[in-house]
């Protein structure tokens, strides 16, 4: 359901911020330029809030039209993604329905405990083979009155460099007989 949920078109347009700088990379290793589909490498967002620690507000996120959602549906969000440096960073991920003004009518979310890489890969070696991924499924969404937007909010709770390879919004498929 999201725009760019891979950060390959320039400058991210679809994402925006609360006060969170962010920067988009491509990665070249050798492993991830093997591992990409046309052979130059992967794409990521690296978000940050600046050196600091990061307040509550501080947010990254994307809005997706309401009526991409069918009432009662539980939809799969989340994102891929690894921290820079020897601590891992907290991330709170929240999935909410927004009216036109964007306050926020309902939400559920997760925290998440991000790592320095992971299967013993660095992101200096591949950003790919060191993210790992933080997916759940939301409760039923029902459609609150007024809902204009779905949105996925990526919190970052840290100092840290977050590179964040990938986001996900998408509708829960029943699994396979």
């Amino acid at each position: 359901m999201l725009v760019d949920w891979h950060f390959d078109e320039p400058g991210a347009p679809a994402w925006r911020g609360t006060a969170v700088d962010r920067r988009q990379f491509q990665s070249r290793t050798p492993w991830d330029i093997r591992l990409s589909q046309n052979k130059e490498g992967i794409h990521y967002l690296q978000i940050s809030c600046g050196g600091r620690q990061c307040d509550p507000g501080q947010v990254l996120f994307q809005d997706v039209p309401i009526d991409r959602v069918k009432d009662g549906e539980r939809i799969d969000y989340g994102f891929s993604g690894v921290v820079e440096g020897n601590e891992g960073g907290p991330m709170h991920v929240e999935l909410s329905e927004r009216d036109r003004a964007g306050r926020e009518v309902w939400s559920t979310s997760f925290d998440a405990d991000v790592p320095t890489g992971a299967r013993a890969v660095t992101p200096d070696e591949s950003v790919y083979r060191a993210s790992s991924v933080f997916l759940t499924s939301s409760p039923p969404v029902r459609i609150a009155p007024g809902a204009a937007w779905l949105r996925l909010s990526l919190y970052p709770r840290s100092t840290a460099l977050y590179d964040v390879l990938d986001a996900e919004v998408m509708p829960r498929t029943a699994p396979s007989p």
